[in-house]
């Protein structure tokens, strides 16, 4: 991890340290805020994937944070550049909804 936030500290720019920090606190710490924290700072930087805003808001949810997770989605549902990622935006929605 330390390694990680070096080459956040070096290059703040690189989405990818972003992606692999989160990684890092999914599967290994099992810190999902964390985890979507990092996701969401990833997708933050230009030229980074539109999928780690989704993965952002699959983690909270995963994690128990339904409210924060429906904020982003319904974000994404307005905000998403492709009617791919609006549509399923909007079906998570109705997923967080039904729980």
């Amino acid at each position: 991890m330390r390694l990680l936030e070096k080459g956040v500290a070096a290059t703040p720019d690189r989405w990818q340290y972003f992606q692999d920090i989160g990684f890092v606190h999914y599967w290994w710490t099992g810190e999902y805020a964390r985890a979507a924290d990092a996701f969401s700072k990833g997708a933050a930087i230009d030229g980074a994937p539109w999928w780690m805003r989704s993965l952002a808001a699959v983690t909270l949810s995963e994690g128990g944070d339904r409210q924060t997770s429906r904020l982003l989605w319904r974000s994404l549902s307005q905000t998403a550049e492709n009617d791919w990622l609006r549509r399923d935006a909007q079906r998570r929605l109705t997923q967080l909804d039904a729980l």
